[in-house]
């Protein structure tokens, strides 16, 4: 699994040190079942796709942050291959 810094500078699938804490960082349209890993920065998911900075409650079509998935979301194919490719430490946690 992903993780972010509470500082956000950094993604790894190492072990970060006792004064950070590690917060699964992810991005879905309320409209959709799917979810994206979002980068350290929580302005682009892993894919590439932009993350809006605005949040709403209503059902919009626009990519917003969450810090909980529900369990009927799957993870975005093109996050996942990424994710895959550049943390495989990550995949072993």
């Amino acid at each position: 699994m992903l993780t972010r810094a509470s500082n956000d500078s950094e993604v790894t699938g190492r072990e970060l040190s006792p004064t950070r804490q590690a917060h699964p960082m992810y991005a879905t349209r309320l409209m959709t079942e799917i979810y994206h890993l979002v980068e350290p920065g929580r302005q682009h998911t892993l894919c590439g796709l932009r993350v809006s900075r605005v949040t709403s409650e209503r059902r919009t079509n626009t990519l917003q942050l969450v810090h909980n998935l529900t369990e009927n979301l799957m993870i975005c194919k093109h996050c996942e291959r990424i994710r895959k490719q550049e943390y495989p430490a990550a995949m072993k946690a």
